[in-house]
């Protein structure tokens, strides 16, 4: 389905603040919904997201500082009007393509940025400073990530989950890292990160 906000209130658990085809309980965002935060009609997250297709940002979406909620979306695109304060949140960019693309704001705050696709992917870059960066896929065979340059004000952690399999990681550009960089597994597979 495809749902807005629209301005009659900016709760995101509240159905009456949503306009369209929303597929989740009561008329809410659902899984697998491309979603809309409508310039104008900004949103605050009082629960976590379910796993949209895509989130599309033309006003203001905070994920609450009291309580951090996660977003979960294969796709997120920031657009100029567009803000996502992050706070300490989780964001977790599961698809492929045009994963994350932003030409609004990136208020990165303390949050986690994590990449989950099974697939070949492109991470370009884009006019934001991540805090904490994850590529953390479950793959189901070998995969390769590249990053174009960018810039991460914490950590960055490559931990791919596995039956013996290979996520490889190219620097398509200067990754600068401020904090650790951690490259790691779970379960039997590998990890390489090829500059």
């Amino acid at each position: 389905g495809g749902c807005s906000s629209n301005g009659t209130g900016t709760s995101w658990n509240t159905a009456a603040d949503w306009t369209g085809t929303c597929t989740g309980a009561g008329g809410l965002p659902g899984t697998g919904d491309n979603v809309t935060i409508t310039s104008g009609d900004p949103i605050t997250l009082d629960v976590a997201t379910p796993v949209l297709n895509s989130l599309t940002i033309n006003d203001v979406l905070d994920t609450s500082s009291a309580s951090n909620f996660a977003v979960n979306t294969s796709l997120l695109t920031i657009n100029s009007t567009g803000t996502l304060n992050a706070n300490a949140s989780i964001i977790t960019i599961s698809g492929t393509g045009s994963l994350f693309t932003n030409s609004g704001t990136f208020n990165a705050g303390s949050s986690t940025v994590a990449y989950t696709g099974d697939a070949s992917l492109t991470i370009p870059s884009i006019s934001i400073t991540y805090y904490n960066l994850n590529l953390t896929p479950t793959i189901t065979t070998a995969r390769t990530y590249t990053l174009g340059a960018m810039t991460i004000s914490n950590n960055f952690t490559i931990q791919p989950s596995a039956t013996a399999q290979l996520l490889t990681v190219n620097m398509g550009g200067i990754i600068s890292v401020t904090g650790t960089t951690t490259i790691t597994r779970s379960s039997t597979a590998t990890s390489l990160l090829d500059a």
